[in-house]
Order: structure tokens, then C-alpha cells, then sequence
């Protein structure tokens, strides 16, 4: 298990590729795009794809994790209860527990059981999952991200889509703005590497 310094690791790299991606991008059209209207343009467009994709990538890491509501915990009492019963018994338990406390859970392990987590000690939410790199129960959970550090539930899977949508606009931006300047600079390089080369 990697200690919660080192998971800070992989979303300070992308945060500085976001943000180093920006004056080189900017510095590379002010140097190549003669236009000023074009070169306008180029930069209007591009500082909004900047925006938004910063945007929606510190949304995913500092949005907190939806975590299991208070009223599926299960009390000291009950839970030592719980354990004391095998099978059949621990399920309507577990149901009676479900009545009691007034919660709509529909879903089931492949068992047929009612799903709890042992290490949160609550009653599991349809969807729920235990995240063994947050330690907690997440709401509608999809997976852990190391590349945001953030587990990817109810609370941040729209930004997390965002995040993907922004980030594929953004690279595809760039790639198609600068492919017009990169691929005859490329030509000439290569132009002279070959003149050189063969005289």
C-alpha cells in the first residue's frame, strides 16, 4: 500500500502538465501565427479549453467522496449481534435491521444476502463500495483514481466525464492548431538533416 504522500504524486504531475501546457502553447502561436486575428482567435479558443479542463480536473480532486449516510451505521450492539449469527440467520437480521431503520436497499451479493461492510460497519447503500485507499464506503462507486487521487462516485462522476471530455477537446485543439506550423518546420529539419548528411 503507498503511503497518502506518495498518492499526491500523480495528480501534481498532471496538474503541472495542465499548467505548463498553457505558456507553451501560448509563447509557440505568439513565435509562429503571423495573423493577429487568427493568432486572436487561436488564444480566445484556447484559454476557455484551459479553463474548463482546469476547472473540471480540480472539481474531480477536491470534490470530498459521497460517503454511506449516518442512519445505515450500525449500532455497537448490533453489529456484535451480527456476528454471533451464520447464514440464514445474519440475513433477516440484517432485513430486520433494514425495516427498522426505514432504508430501501434492493441489492444483493451473489449469495442473495444483504450487503454490509464489515470494516465501516453500516449497512451497504445499492451501488456502495468499500475503497481499501480511502478506507471508507462510497456512494454509487466506480473506481479509485490515482490520477486524481479521489475515488469516482455520486459526488464527482459528472466532473470526472467532464474532466474526460475537456481533456480530449483541449489535446485535440492543440494537435489540430499546431499541426499546420509543426509539420513544415518538421519538413525543413528534416530537409537539412539530409543535405548535410549526403554532402
Amino acid at each position: 500500500m503507498t503511503s497518502k504522500c506518495g498518492r499526491f504524486i500523480l495528480p501534481v504531475v498532471v496538474f503541472t502538465f495542465i499548467i505548463v501546457s498553457c505558456p507553451v502553447y501560448a509563447l509557440g502561436c505568439v513565435y509562429l501565427v503571423s495573423n493577429l486575428i487568427e493568432l486572436a482567435l487561436y488564444l480566445l479558443i484556447f484559454s476557455v479549453l484551459f479553463i474548463v479542463l482546469l476547472w473540471s480536473f480540480l472539481a474531480t480532486v477536491f470534490t470530498p467522496v459521497a460517503t454511506v449516510p449516518p442512519n445505515y451505521k450500525l449500532t455497537d450492539q448490533e453489529f456484535e449481534l451480527l456476528s454471533t449469527k451464520d447464514g440464514l440467520e445474519k440475513n433477516k437480521l440484517l432485513q430486520t435491521y433494514i425495516k427498522g431503520k426505514n432504508l430501501l436497499i434492493q441489492t444483493r451479493s451473489s449469495a442473495g444476502s444483504v450487503r454490509y461492510c464489515l470494516k465501516c460497519k453500516h449497512l451497504k447503500p445499492d451501488r456502495a463500495h468499500h475503497c481499501s485507499t480511502c478506507g471508507v464506503c462510497v456512494l454509487k462507486m466506480d473506481h479509485h483514481c490515482p490520477w486524481v487521487n479521489n475515488c469516482i462516485g455520486f459526488s464527482n462522476q459528472k466532473f470526472f466525464i467532464l474532466l474526460h471530455f475537456y481533456t480530449t477537446l483541449y489535446c485535440s485543439y492543440i494537435v489540430c492548431t499546431s499541426i499546420r506550423y509543426v509539420v513544415p518546420m518538421h519538413d525543413d529539419y528534416l530537409l537539412d538533416y539530409y543535405v548535410v548528411w549526403f554532402v
